[in-house]
C-alpha cells in the first residue's frame, strides 16, 4: 500500500515545485509586459493631448520601484519634474511644443511568450489566478488588434491619392485609436495588479 501511494505523493510534490516556479515565470513576464504598458500610456497621452497631473501620478505609481531591464529612470525623471513644476494648464503648454499632427507612434504589439508556452499547466492554479490571466490575455489580444487598427490607418496618412477631407478623417481615426488603446492599456495594468 505504501509503494502505491510513494509516486502520488512525488507527483503532488513535483506539481507543487511546478507551480510555484510556474508562478513566478508569469509574474516576471507580467511585470514586464506592465511597464512596457505604463510606459506606452505615457507616450500615447503625451502624443493625443491628454495627460494630466492625474496621468502622471498614475505613471509614477506604477514606474516606481521596477528594477527590470527595461529603461523607466528617465521618464520618471520627467515625470517628477513636471510634477514639481507645473499645473494642468502648464502642462497643455508643455505638451502642445511636442505636439506633431503629422507624426504617428511605432506601436508594437505585446506578447506572453512565457504564458503562452505554458498554457496547458494553468490547472494546477485556482479559480480566481486562472481567471485573471486569461482576462489579461484576452485583454491583450484585443489591445494588438486596436494596435493594428492604428498602424492600418497610419499607414493610409501616406496616401497622396486621397482628399484632405478624407485624410482629415484618418487623422481623427489613429487619434481615436490612440486614446482607445491607452484606454485598454491601463485597463490590463489593472488587471495585472490584481494578479501580482
Amino acid at each position: 500500500m505504501l509503494g502505491l501511494l510513494s509516486p502520488q505523493i512525488a507527483e503532488r510534490i513535483k506539481r507543487y515545485y511546478q507551480k510555484d516556479d510556474l508562478r513566478c515565470g508569469i509574474i516576471s513576464e507580467l511585470k514586464e509586459t506592465k511597464v512596457r504598458l505604463v510606459s506606452t500610456v505615457y507616450l500615447l497621452t503625451r502624443k493625443v493631448g491628454t495627460y494630466d497631473k492625474e496621468l502622471i501620478e498614475w505613471v509614477k505609481k506604477h514606474l516606481k520601484g521596477y528594477e527590470g531591464s527595461y529603461p523607466t529612470q528617465r521618464i520618471l525623471q520627467t515625470l517628477e519634474n513636471l510634477s514639481a513644476q507645473s499645473n494642468n494648464q502648464q502642462l497643455k503648454a508643455i505638451q502642445s511644443l511636442y505636439y506633431d499632427e503629422e507624426s504617428g507612434l511605432s506601436l508594437k504589439k505585446f506578447y506572453l511568450p512565457f504564458l503562452e508556452a505554458k498554457i496547458d499547466l494553468l490547472s494546477v492554479f485556482g479559480e480566481k489566478f486562472r481567471s485573471l490571466i486569461f482576462e489579461i490575455r484576452s485583454q491583450i489580444q484585443i489591445l494588438n488588434e486596436e494596435i493594428d487598427n492604428a498602424q492600418f490607418y497610419f499607414r493610409k496618412t501616406f496616401d497622396s491619392s486621397m482628399s484632405s477631407e478624407n485624410q482629415e478623417i484618418v487623422r481623427l481615426n489613429i487619434t481615436w485609436c490612440y486614446k482607445n488603446i491607452a484606454r485598454q492599456e491601463k485597463l490590463i495594468v489593472e488587471k495585472i495588479n490584481d494578479l501580482i
